[in-house]
């Protein structure tokens, strides 16, 4: 499982891995590993092919374990399929790579960071209906039996969950990708975080990790900074480190049949005038997420997570220690963002270096 979650390069290691299995750009990943996605059966049922039919097709996977019926993908929208026949599309695509095809599979949607949603009555079952859908549970379910299934458990799945920072610049994404057209960067924290459900779920790779180690998945939690201070590709990391396959001394693909770089997708920028916020504030909400991921230090002794390229997650939790401000809960996070955001007592100017860099999503 790739999980994203949200605005952690999520669009780019979709789009690479998808042209390096499902498109055959690698030899060796795609005779190893599948990239399931029925799309062909939702062309079929009238979905309307576009750029992102293919790389965000298991988008509607998690909407359809929701019970929704393709909220936020058009390509789901269609009278063809209900949740219940969606989730049978899927599930019977895994069983067919996995048994037929006898490939490991790839399934990959920051739509998973719904998980770890802490206000919304469906998180908790979307994680059973995940592996309820896994190859190996579908005769089961069934109560039929199949040697190929015997053996496999959740325990044969790794999540790979990346970990974004600054912590701040992941939350000025979060508003690039919901309403930067309609408001300013101040009235998304002291309005939109107010009344919005659960409105950081997205940037909590913590909880989402202990979520998955919790239920008995592997996790492999990618320390972005640290995959950018050896000057490589997030991409490659997952290919290389997390799928095994043979790459060079500085983490590229040996056998990639493109010479192009990796894909950067999804990539926005925000003017200048709608950044009306101080570094002071930026740096202080900065901190106060970093507060909140204390929370989480235990995970450094989880036997389940392997912690890669950690730079500034070490960094973190090396100083948990020494702060005295404790933030226990989302909600006290989102109180102390909205607060800091509310407080004017300083005249420092937003930096225009700031307000001009492009955040990767």
């Amino acid at each position: 499982f790739l999980a994203g979650p949200h605005k952690t390069s999520s669009s780019s290691i979709q789009l690479n891995l998808y042209e390096w299995i499902r498109l055959g750009q690698s030899n060796q990943l795609s005779e190893l590993f599948s990239w399931p996605a029925p799309s062909d059966n939702f062309l079929d049922a009238g979905c309307d092919e576009d750029e992102h039919l293919e790389t965000k097709m298991f988008y509607p996977w998690i909407e359809a374990i929701k019970g929704q019926k393709g909220q936020t993908r058009g390509c789901f929208r269609n009278k063809y399929h209900s949740p219940e026949e969606a989730r049978k599309v899927y599930s019977d695509k895994f069983y067919s790579s996995w048994v037929t095809d006898k490939k490991s599979l790839v399934i990959a949607t920051e739509a998973m960071d719904f998980i770890s949603s802490e206000r919304r009555p469906h998180s908790e079952k979307i994680l059973d209906g995940m592996i309820d859908d896994m190859p190996w549970n579908r005769n089961r379910n069934r109560n039929l039996h199949e040697s190929e299934e015997e053996g496999f458990s959740e325990s044969d799945i790794t999540a790979v969950i990346t970990f974004r920072t600054p912590r701040s610049s992941h939350l000025v994404s979060l508003w690039h990708q919901c309403c930067m057209d309609d408001m300013s960067f101040y009235e998304y924290l002291t309005i939109h975080l107010n009344v919005v459900l659960d409105p950081i779920r997205s940037i909590d790779s913590l909880k989402l990790t202990q979520i998955f180690s919790k239920r008995g998945l592997k996790v492999d939690l990618i320390d972005l900074s640290g995959v950018s201070a050896e000057g490589y590709d997030v991409s490659n990391v997952v290919a290389c480190d997390v799928l095994g396959a043979e790459c060079t001394s500085v983490q590229v693909l040996a056998d990639i049949v493109v010479e192009d770089e990796p894909a950067v997708a999804n990539v926005k920028p925000h003017k200048a005038e709608n950044f009306n916020v101080t570094d002071w504030q930026i740096d202080r909400i900065d901190e106060a997420i970093r507060t909140y991921d204390c929370n989480f230090l235990p995970l450094l002794e989880d036997e389940n997570i392997r912690i890669l390229y950690g730079h500034d997650l070490n960094i973190i939790f090396s100083e948990c220690e020494q702060r005295h401000e404790r933030l226990r809960s989302r909600d006290e996070l989102v109180d102390r963002i909205i607060e800091i955001a509310l407080d004017s007592s300083s005249e420092v100017d937003v930096d225009d270096d700031l307000n001009d860099v492009q955040l990767s999503l």
